[in-house]
């Protein structure tokens, strides 16, 4: 599904336009990137946690990086809402996203 799609869905099901829908989704975001750039845990209700680790990685200079790791977990919600589809893997297993720090500034 596109996003403009899921921006529609999200319309019919809560009866809101899609331009409060757009709005309330990008302020969501920013809330959950503010909350990573101060450290700290956030969570997309009901749908993942995201939880913050301070790295470091060896560079190809031989220099050590600082980098933020994202640890993504699917919520217990989603998990418990697919539980009966075979295809649905819900063993709680954690995705990784390395960014590093020098493209944030706030946090070097």
């Amino acid at each position: 599904m596109q996003a403009k799609d899921r921006y529609k869905e999200i319309s019919e099901i809560s009866g809101m336009s899609e331009s409060v829908v757009r709005r309330v989704l990008e302020a969501e975001k920013e809330s959950v990137i503010n909350s990573l750039r101060r450290g700290e845990r956030a969570t997309l209700l009901g749908r993942c946690v995201m939880r913050p680790v301070m790295a470091q990685k060896l560079g190809l200079d031989g220099v050590l990086e600082n980098e933020i790791k994202v640890k993504i977990s699917v919520a217990n919600a989603i998990n418990s809402a697919l539980q009966g589809i075979v295809e649905f893997d819900g063993t709680g297993q954690e995705y990784e996203s390395g960014i590093r720090l020098n493209r944030i500034p706030d946090l070097e």
